[in-house]
Protein backbone atom coordinates (compact mmCIF):
# COMPACT_ATOMS: atom_id res chain seq x y z
CA UNK A 1 0.00 0.00 0.00
CA UNK A 2 1.62 3.29 -1.09
CA UNK A 3 1.75 6.39 1.06
CA UNK A 4 -1.07 8.20 -0.72
CA UNK A 5 -3.40 5.24 -0.36
CA UNK A 6 -2.48 4.84 3.33
CA UNK A 7 -3.27 8.51 3.89
CA UNK A 8 -6.63 8.17 2.14
CA UNK A 9 -7.50 5.09 4.18
CA UNK A 10 -6.47 6.92 7.36
CA UNK A 11 -8.70 9.87 6.50
CA UNK A 12 -11.59 7.54 5.70
CA UNK A 13 -11.30 5.87 9.11
CA UNK A 14 -10.94 9.25 10.85
CA UNK A 15 -14.04 10.62 9.13
CA UNK A 16 -15.87 7.45 10.14
CA UNK A 17 -14.97 8.04 13.79
CA UNK A 18 -16.14 11.67 13.59
CA UNK A 19 -19.34 10.56 11.87
CA UNK A 20 -19.97 8.06 14.67
CA UNK A 21 -19.50 10.82 17.25
CA UNK A 22 -21.99 13.06 15.44
CA UNK A 23 -24.43 10.17 15.08
CA UNK A 24 -24.34 9.47 18.82
CA UNK A 25 -24.88 13.16 19.56
CA UNK A 26 -27.68 13.47 16.98
CA UNK A 27 -27.14 14.54 13.37
CA UNK A 28 -30.05 16.96 13.29
CA UNK A 29 -29.11 18.68 16.54
CA UNK A 30 -25.44 19.03 15.57
CA UNK A 31 -26.34 20.43 12.13
CA UNK A 32 -28.81 22.83 13.75
CA UNK A 33 -26.07 24.01 16.13
CA UNK A 34 -23.67 24.57 13.25
CA UNK A 35 -26.33 26.52 11.33
CA UNK A 36 -26.93 28.90 14.23
CA UNK A 37 -23.24 29.47 15.01
CA UNK A 38 -22.17 33.11 14.68
CA UNK A 39 -19.92 33.31 11.58
CA UNK A 40 -18.19 36.48 12.79
CA UNK A 41 -17.09 34.81 16.01
CA UNK A 42 -15.98 31.74 14.05
CA UNK A 43 -13.87 33.99 11.82
CA UNK A 44 -12.06 35.12 14.96
CA UNK A 45 -11.48 31.48 15.88
CA UNK A 46 -9.92 30.87 12.46
CA UNK A 47 -7.57 33.85 12.91
CA UNK A 48 -6.54 32.54 16.34
CA UNK A 49 -5.98 29.09 14.88
CA UNK A 50 -3.70 30.53 12.20
CA UNK A 51 -1.85 32.54 14.86
CA UNK A 52 -1.21 29.32 16.79
CA UNK A 53 0.48 27.79 13.75
CA UNK A 54 2.57 30.93 13.27
CA UNK A 55 3.76 30.76 16.88
CA UNK A 56 4.66 27.07 16.51
CA UNK A 57 6.76 28.00 13.49
CA UNK A 58 8.35 30.83 15.46
CA UNK A 59 9.51 28.35 18.11
CA UNK A 60 11.47 26.42 15.47
CA UNK A 61 12.71 29.64 13.84
CA UNK A 62 14.05 30.91 17.16
CA UNK A 63 15.87 27.66 17.96
CA UNK A 64 17.39 27.57 14.48
CA UNK A 65 19.04 30.96 15.04
CA UNK A 66 22.46 29.62 16.14
CA UNK A 67 22.55 26.87 13.48
CA UNK A 68 24.94 27.77 10.66
CA UNK A 69 23.25 28.18 7.29
CA UNK A 70 19.75 27.52 8.64
CA UNK A 71 16.68 28.33 6.55
CA UNK A 72 15.31 31.82 6.99
CA UNK A 73 12.54 33.88 5.41
CA UNK A 74 10.36 32.33 2.71
CA UNK A 75 12.41 29.09 2.42
CA UNK A 76 11.92 28.50 6.14
CA UNK A 77 8.20 29.25 6.01
CA UNK A 78 7.68 26.99 3.01
CA UNK A 79 9.66 24.09 4.49
CA UNK A 80 8.10 24.37 7.94
CA UNK A 81 4.55 24.56 6.59
CA UNK A 82 5.14 21.65 4.20
CA UNK A 83 6.50 19.61 7.10
CA UNK A 84 3.52 20.56 9.27
CA UNK A 85 1.20 19.54 6.44
CA UNK A 86 2.84 16.12 6.28
CA UNK A 87 2.62 15.81 10.06
CA UNK A 88 -1.09 16.59 9.86
CA UNK A 89 -2.23 14.33 7.03
CA UNK A 90 -0.38 11.04 7.47
CA UNK A 91 -1.08 8.36 10.10
CA UNK A 92 1.38 8.53 13.00
CA UNK A 93 2.11 12.06 11.80
CA UNK A 94 3.59 13.11 15.12
CA UNK A 95 6.23 10.40 14.78
CA UNK A 96 7.22 11.13 11.17
CA UNK A 97 6.64 14.89 11.26
CA UNK A 98 9.97 15.80 12.87
CA UNK A 99 12.28 13.97 10.40
CA UNK A 100 10.24 15.13 7.40
CA UNK A 101 10.31 18.74 8.57
CA UNK A 102 14.05 18.48 9.29
CA UNK A 103 14.65 17.06 5.81
CA UNK A 104 12.70 19.91 4.18
CA UNK A 105 14.49 22.54 6.27
CA UNK A 106 17.88 21.04 5.39
CA UNK A 107 16.99 20.93 1.70
CA UNK A 108 15.92 24.58 1.82
CA UNK A 109 19.15 25.80 3.40
CA UNK A 110 22.86 25.18 3.88
CA UNK A 111 22.35 23.52 7.26
CA UNK A 112 22.64 19.82 8.01
CA UNK A 113 19.81 17.37 8.47
CA UNK A 114 20.79 16.29 11.98
CA UNK A 115 21.01 19.91 13.16
CA UNK A 116 17.49 20.58 11.90
CA UNK A 117 16.23 17.33 13.41
CA UNK A 118 17.61 18.30 16.81
CA UNK A 119 15.97 21.72 16.61
CA UNK A 120 12.58 20.39 15.45
CA UNK A 121 12.70 17.73 18.18
CA UNK A 122 13.50 20.36 20.82
CA UNK A 123 10.63 22.50 19.54
CA UNK A 124 8.22 19.55 19.76
CA UNK A 125 9.33 18.92 23.34
CA UNK A 126 8.86 22.58 24.31
CA UNK A 127 5.37 22.66 22.80
CA UNK A 128 4.45 19.42 24.61
CA UNK A 129 5.74 20.75 27.94
CA UNK A 130 3.78 23.97 27.33
CA UNK A 131 0.59 21.97 26.77
CA UNK A 132 1.05 20.15 30.08
CA UNK A 133 1.72 23.47 31.83
CA UNK A 134 -1.47 25.04 30.44
CA UNK A 135 -3.49 21.95 31.40
CA UNK A 136 -2.15 22.11 34.96
CA UNK A 137 -3.08 25.80 35.18
CA UNK A 138 -6.56 24.92 33.94
CA UNK A 139 -6.91 22.09 36.47
CA UNK A 140 -5.85 24.33 39.36
CA UNK A 141 -8.31 27.03 38.33
CA UNK A 142 -11.05 24.49 37.72
CA UNK A 143 -10.56 22.91 41.11
CA UNK A 144 -10.69 26.33 42.75
CA UNK A 145 -13.91 27.19 40.91
CA UNK A 146 -15.58 23.78 41.08
CA UNK A 147 -18.50 25.21 43.03
CA UNK A 148 -19.01 28.08 40.59
CA UNK A 149 -22.53 28.48 39.25
CA UNK A 150 -23.13 30.69 36.23
CA UNK A 151 -25.51 33.54 36.78
CA UNK A 152 -25.17 35.43 33.48
CA UNK A 153 -27.27 34.40 30.51
CA UNK A 154 -25.68 31.66 28.46
CA UNK A 155 -23.08 30.63 31.01
CA UNK A 156 -22.61 27.00 31.96
CA UNK A 157 -21.82 25.80 35.49
CA UNK A 158 -18.70 23.76 36.14
CA UNK A 159 -19.07 20.12 37.07
CA UNK A 160 -16.65 18.23 39.27
CA UNK A 161 -13.26 17.15 37.94
CA UNK A 162 -13.55 13.47 36.88
CA UNK A 163 -10.99 11.09 38.31
CA UNK A 164 -10.16 9.80 34.83
CA UNK A 165 -9.28 13.34 33.75
CA UNK A 166 -7.01 13.81 36.71
CA UNK A 167 -5.38 10.46 35.96
CA UNK A 168 -4.78 11.50 32.36
CA UNK A 169 -3.18 14.77 33.43
CA UNK A 170 -0.97 12.98 35.94
CA UNK A 171 0.11 10.57 33.19
CA UNK A 172 0.87 13.49 30.85
CA UNK A 173 2.86 15.21 33.59
CA UNK A 174 4.86 12.04 34.28
CA UNK A 175 5.53 11.71 30.54
CA UNK A 176 6.71 15.33 30.43
CA UNK A 177 9.09 14.73 33.32
CA UNK A 178 10.47 11.60 31.67
CA UNK A 179 11.03 13.49 28.42
CA UNK A 180 12.92 16.24 30.23
CA UNK A 181 15.02 13.70 32.16
CA UNK A 182 15.80 11.80 28.94
CA UNK A 183 16.89 14.95 27.09
CA UNK A 184 18.97 16.10 30.05
CA UNK A 185 20.63 12.69 30.13
CA UNK A 186 21.39 12.87 26.41
CA UNK A 187 22.96 16.32 26.45
CA UNK A 188 24.89 15.60 29.65
CA UNK A 189 26.26 12.27 28.51
CA UNK A 190 24.07 10.33 30.93
CA UNK A 191 22.77 6.76 30.62
CA UNK A 192 20.14 7.61 27.97
CA UNK A 193 22.77 9.22 25.76
CA UNK A 194 25.12 6.31 26.28
CA UNK A 195 22.34 3.86 25.38
CA UNK A 196 21.57 5.82 22.21
CA UNK A 197 25.15 5.66 20.99
CA UNK A 198 25.35 1.95 21.84
CA UNK A 199 22.15 1.36 19.88
CA UNK A 200 23.52 3.38 16.96
CA UNK A 201 26.64 1.20 16.87
CA UNK A 202 24.56 -1.99 16.89
CA UNK A 203 22.22 -0.75 14.16
CA UNK A 204 25.20 0.25 12.05
CA UNK A 205 26.83 -3.15 12.50
CA UNK A 206 23.59 -4.97 11.63
CA UNK A 207 23.02 -2.87 8.50
CA UNK A 208 26.60 -3.47 7.38
CA UNK A 209 25.87 -7.21 7.24
CA UNK A 210 23.01 -6.78 4.78
CA UNK A 211 23.64 -7.59 1.09
CA UNK A 212 24.71 -4.57 -0.96
CA UNK A 213 25.03 -2.44 2.15
CA UNK A 214 26.78 0.84 1.33
CA UNK A 215 26.84 2.40 4.79
CA UNK A 216 30.29 3.41 5.99
CA UNK A 217 31.50 2.54 9.46
CA UNK A 218 30.81 5.38 11.89
CA UNK A 219 28.18 7.10 9.73
CA UNK A 220 25.26 6.57 12.12
CA UNK A 221 27.35 7.58 15.11
CA UNK A 222 28.47 10.73 13.27
CA UNK A 223 24.84 11.67 12.54
CA UNK A 224 23.90 11.05 16.16
CA UNK A 225 26.89 13.07 17.36
CA UNK A 226 25.72 16.02 15.27
CA UNK A 227 22.18 15.64 16.60
CA UNK A 228 23.33 15.56 20.23
CA UNK A 229 25.76 18.41 19.65
CA UNK A 230 22.98 20.67 18.38
CA UNK A 231 20.75 19.66 21.30
CA UNK A 232 23.56 20.61 23.66
CA UNK A 233 23.90 23.96 21.93
CA UNK A 234 20.17 24.62 22.33
CA UNK A 235 20.18 23.52 25.98
CA UNK A 236 23.17 25.66 26.95
CA UNK A 237 21.96 28.88 25.29
CA UNK A 238 19.56 29.90 28.02
CA UNK A 239 18.42 33.10 26.32
CA UNK A 240 17.32 31.35 23.15
CA UNK A 241 15.87 28.39 25.05
CA UNK A 242 13.90 30.66 27.38
CA UNK A 243 12.49 32.74 24.53
CA UNK A 244 11.53 29.63 22.56
CA UNK A 245 9.85 28.16 25.66
CA UNK A 246 7.93 31.41 26.18
CA UNK A 247 6.74 31.35 22.57
CA UNK A 248 5.69 27.70 22.92
CA UNK A 249 3.70 28.56 26.04
CA UNK A 250 2.11 31.54 24.28
CA UNK A 251 1.13 29.27 21.38
CA UNK A 252 -0.88 27.08 23.74
CA UNK A 253 -2.60 30.00 25.43
CA UNK A 254 -3.54 31.25 21.96
CA UNK A 255 -4.59 27.72 21.00
CA UNK A 256 -7.38 27.73 23.60
CA UNK A 257 -8.92 30.87 22.08
CA UNK A 258 -10.55 28.99 19.15
CA UNK A 259 -12.28 26.68 21.64
CA UNK A 260 -13.59 29.63 23.65
CA UNK A 261 -14.81 31.31 20.45
CA UNK A 262 -16.34 28.09 19.12
CA UNK A 263 -18.42 27.85 22.29
CA UNK A 264 -19.21 31.56 22.20
CA UNK A 265 -20.36 31.24 18.58
CA UNK A 266 -22.93 28.74 19.87
CA UNK A 267 -24.08 31.20 22.52
CA UNK A 268 -22.31 29.38 25.34
CA UNK A 269 -19.81 30.78 27.81
CA UNK A 270 -17.63 28.57 29.97
CA UNK A 271 -15.00 29.65 32.49
CA UNK A 272 -11.45 30.08 31.23
CA UNK A 273 -10.37 27.15 33.43
CA UNK A 274 -12.41 24.71 31.33
CA UNK A 275 -10.83 25.62 27.99
CA UNK A 276 -7.34 25.81 29.50
CA UNK A 277 -7.75 22.24 30.67
CA UNK A 278 -9.83 20.76 27.83
CA UNK A 279 -7.85 21.96 24.79
CA UNK A 280 -4.43 20.52 25.74
CA UNK A 281 -5.90 17.39 27.34
CA UNK A 282 -7.92 16.66 24.19
CA UNK A 283 -4.66 16.79 22.23
CA UNK A 284 -3.72 13.52 23.94
CA UNK A 285 -6.41 11.96 21.75
CA UNK A 286 -3.96 12.55 18.92
CA UNK A 287 -2.04 9.43 19.89
CA UNK A 288 -4.46 7.39 17.77
CA UNK A 289 -2.83 6.37 14.44
CA UNK A 290 -5.08 8.61 12.33
CA UNK A 291 -4.18 11.74 10.34
CA UNK A 292 -3.76 14.63 12.75
CA UNK A 293 -5.42 12.59 15.48
CA UNK A 294 -8.71 13.25 13.68
CA UNK A 295 -11.51 11.41 15.40
CA UNK A 296 -9.63 10.78 18.61
CA UNK A 297 -9.25 14.48 19.45
CA UNK A 298 -12.87 15.31 18.62
CA UNK A 299 -14.16 12.46 20.78
CA UNK A 300 -11.80 13.38 23.64
CA UNK A 301 -12.69 17.08 23.52
CA UNK A 302 -16.45 16.50 23.39
CA UNK A 303 -16.15 14.09 26.30
CA UNK A 304 -14.06 16.55 28.33
CA UNK A 305 -16.56 19.35 27.80
CA UNK A 306 -19.45 17.16 28.90
CA UNK A 307 -17.48 15.88 31.90
CA UNK A 308 -16.40 19.31 33.17
CA UNK A 309 -19.51 21.39 32.40
CA UNK A 310 -23.25 21.04 32.10
CA UNK A 311 -23.10 21.11 28.30
CA UNK A 312 -25.25 18.63 26.42
CA UNK A 313 -23.57 16.12 24.14
CA UNK A 314 -24.73 17.77 20.89
CA UNK A 315 -23.41 21.20 21.90
CA UNK A 316 -20.11 19.74 23.11
CA UNK A 317 -19.70 17.78 19.87
CA UNK A 318 -20.48 20.85 17.76
CA UNK A 319 -17.97 22.92 19.72
CA UNK A 320 -15.32 20.22 19.22
CA UNK A 321 -15.97 20.15 15.45
CA UNK A 322 -15.82 23.95 15.16
CA UNK A 323 -12.64 24.02 17.23
CA UNK A 324 -10.98 21.47 14.95
CA UNK A 325 -12.20 23.35 11.89
CA UNK A 326 -10.51 26.54 13.10
CA UNK A 327 -7.28 24.81 14.13
CA UNK A 328 -6.48 21.50 12.46
CA UNK A 329 -8.20 22.12 9.14
CA UNK A 330 -6.91 25.70 8.97
CA UNK A 331 -3.40 24.33 9.61
CA UNK A 332 -3.84 21.75 6.84
CA UNK A 333 -4.94 24.46 4.41
CA UNK A 334 -2.04 26.77 5.27
CA UNK A 335 0.38 23.85 5.26
CA UNK A 336 -0.81 23.02 1.76
CA UNK A 337 0.50 26.42 0.65
CA UNK A 338 3.90 25.37 2.01
CA UNK A 339 3.75 22.16 -0.03
CA UNK A 340 2.92 24.21 -3.11
CA UNK A 341 5.88 26.53 -2.42
CA UNK A 342 8.36 23.69 -1.92
CA UNK A 343 7.04 21.89 -5.00
CA UNK A 344 7.48 25.04 -7.08
CA UNK A 345 10.89 26.12 -5.76
CA UNK A 346 12.29 22.64 -5.18
CA UNK A 347 14.82 21.40 -2.66
CA UNK A 348 18.57 21.60 -2.76
CA UNK A 349 21.06 19.01 -1.57
CA UNK A 350 20.30 17.70 1.91
CA UNK A 351 23.56 17.85 3.84
CA UNK A 352 24.44 15.53 6.71
CA UNK A 353 27.46 14.36 8.64
CA UNK A 354 30.77 16.05 7.81
CA UNK A 355 31.07 19.49 9.42
CA UNK A 356 34.34 20.55 7.81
Amino acid sequence: MNRRLRALVGFAVAIGVVAALVSVSGWEMVFANVARADPTVLAGAVVAGAATLALRGLVVYRLLGPVDGSARGAPFAGAFLAGYFTRSVVPWGRAVGAPVTAYLLAGSSESRFEDNLAVVTAAEVLVFLASVTVAIVGLVLLSADAAWVGSAAGTVPIAGVPGSLLTGLVAATVAAVLVVVALFSIVRGGPVGTALFALADRVEAAVALLPRATIERGTVRARLTGFVGTLEGVATDRRILASAAAIALASWFVNVIPLSLALLALGVQVPLAVVLLAAPMAALGGIVPLPGGTGGIEVALAGLLVATTALTGDVATTAALLFRLSTYWVHVAIGGLGVLYVSTVGLGTVRAGDRD
